[in-house]
């Protein structure tokens, strides 16, 4: 994924259009990552806890919405 990036730093056509889709792409990552972590389930099995979140942050928009949030704020205050 950063060498994705990197590439999309070189000028090349759509540069602009990659960087958002693969910032979008990492946003979604991150949250059904983080919203993974938090299943008590996370231990036995990661590919069912790993489906579970995705489908908690499809359905559960302002619980997703402060998930982003909060790794918003981390991310400014380091």
């Amino acid at each position: 994924m950063a060498a994705d990036i990197a590439l999309a730093g070189a000028g090349l056509p759509g540069d602009r259009v990659f960087a958002g889709a693969a910032a979008l792409v990492a946003a979604a990552a991150l949250t059904v990552g983080l919203r993974a972590c938090g299943r008590p389930e996370s231990t036995t099995d990661w590919r069912t806890v790993i489906r579970a979140a995705a489908h908690d942050a499809a359905r559960d928009l302002p619980g997703t919405g402060l998930v982003r949030l909060a790794a918003t704020t981390c991310f400014l205050c380091t």
